[in-house]
Order: structure tokens, then C-alpha cells, then sequence
């Protein structure tokens, strides 16, 4: 299993002013709205998932 993170952001001074990360978060957000990704992702049958299946199975888990 892999994983992979990213933290997308709309691109805002006022994140900008508070994280110096925040150039990074809106290559994310670009990258994460580009269609071809998504396509190249189905290409390659990758399942992708949201926090909401992760809480479910973390909750699962746990009875």
C-alpha cells in the first residue's frame, strides 16, 4: 500500500503571510484539479480515497 498526501490551498495573501508553505499547497491544488491526473490515475487503477473512508475503517477497527 502507498500513500500520498497533499494539502491544497486557494491561493490567498492571507495564506500566504501566515504559511511559508503556501506556493506548494497551490502547485497541489493545481495538480489535483487537472484532469489528467484523475485519467492517469483510472489508467493505472489506482483507488482513491478521502478521510471519510479512513474514519470509517479507523471506526471499524475499533469495535
Amino acid at each position: 500500500m502507498t500513500e500520498v498526501a497533499f494539502a491544497p490551498a486557494i491561493a490567498a495573501e492571507e495564506l500566504r503571510a501566515i504559511d511559508p508553505a503556501a506556493a506548494s499547497r497551490f502547485d497541489d491544488l493545481e495538480v489535483l484539479t487537472d484532469r489528467a491526473l484523475a485519467e492517469q490515475l483510472d489508467r493505472l487503477d489506482v483507488v482513491r480515497i478521502g478521510y471519510r473512508e479512513i474514519r470509517d475503517a479507523m471506526r471499524a477497527a475499533m469495535t
